[in-house]
């Protein structure tokens, strides 16, 4: 392997362990939600030891909201779109609040919500966590959550 492809894989496994960590994820969690069966390979991953598939760079993009595009590099600024507004001024807002955080990360990570909360985008954190804790609310009250 060249020396300018060892520096690219370490590059992009800081990346993606950066991403992860502000993301709150466990290594073991990433890696059952891009498909390896035990983080071995995701700390090798992230040590840039491997070097992922491109079906695997765009699990890891889901996974981290983002793209594979920053998780390479070519991105200098992780570029998503969300429809819940300024997301790194949120994650900063509910960093100290663990259990909304989670809920955040949830909700904003699965399309399938992207329609119902679309009038968010607007939002301040404040409201975000107002939100959020409305959410919280339900899924205790249907025992989604204990």
């Amino acid at each position: 392997m060249s020396k300018d492809s060892e520096i690219f894989l370490k590059e992009m496994g800081e990346r993606i362990r950066d991403r992860r960590i502000k993301l709150g994820i466990s290594q073991i969690d990433l890696a059952k939600k891009i498909g390896y069966s035990n983080r071995s390979s995701l700390i090798k991953l992230e040590k840039g030891e491997i070097d992922p598939s491109q079906s695997k760079m765009v699990a890891l993009a889901k996974a981290l909201q983002t793209t594979p595009s920053y998780l390479m590099g070519w991105d200098s600024e992780n570029k998503i779109d969300s429809q819940w507004g300024n997301d790194s001024a949120n994650r900063e807002y509910l960093a100290d609040k663990p259990d909304l955080l989670e809920i955040y990360n949830d909700l904003v990570g699965n399309n399938e919500l992207t329609i119902l909360f679309d009038k968010t985008k607007d939002l301040e954190p404040k409201d975000i966590e107002s939100v959020l804790i409305f959410v919280q609310m339900l899924r205790k009250q249907r025992g989604m959550d204990e």
